[in-house]
């Protein structure tokens, strides 16, 4: 089965530092936008890079899931803030989120 390597999990990884501990979502909106709560990204950041996405964890899901597709989709960053959270252009960030997406949706439909 495909995997992700280094430098996919690395931009993961940026995706949730962005979200978790950047000025974009405002506490009062992230648990309806990601569906999970700062404390939930927080945690996982400081689990990084020990974290197992192989075991389906709703948080885990949820929390990758929604920061790259806030990341891709919904917050608008300046160039100076992209630069700062990010070493790869967005559209490296979209291919790495819809390689993630397909390899869980492959362990969804394959069981674990």
């Amino acid at each position: 089965m495909e995997k992700l390597i280094s430098e996919e999990m690395t931009i993961i990884f940026s995706c949730l530092r962005a979200v978790a501990e950047g000025p974009f979502i405002h506490d009062r909106s992230i648990h309806s936008r990601l569906g999970v709560y700062r404390e939930t990204l927080y945690n996982i950041v400081e689990q990084w890079p020990e974290i197992d996405d192989s075991i389906l964890d709703l948080d885990m899901y949820l929390a990758i899931n929604n920061s790259m597709n806030e990341v891709c989709n919904g917050i608008r960053f300046s160039h100076a803030d992209w630069e700062a959270w990010f070493h790869v252009d967005r559209d490296v960030v979209r291919k790495v989120f819809k390689k993630w997406k397909r390899l869980q949706d492959f362990k969804t439909d394959n069981g674990p």
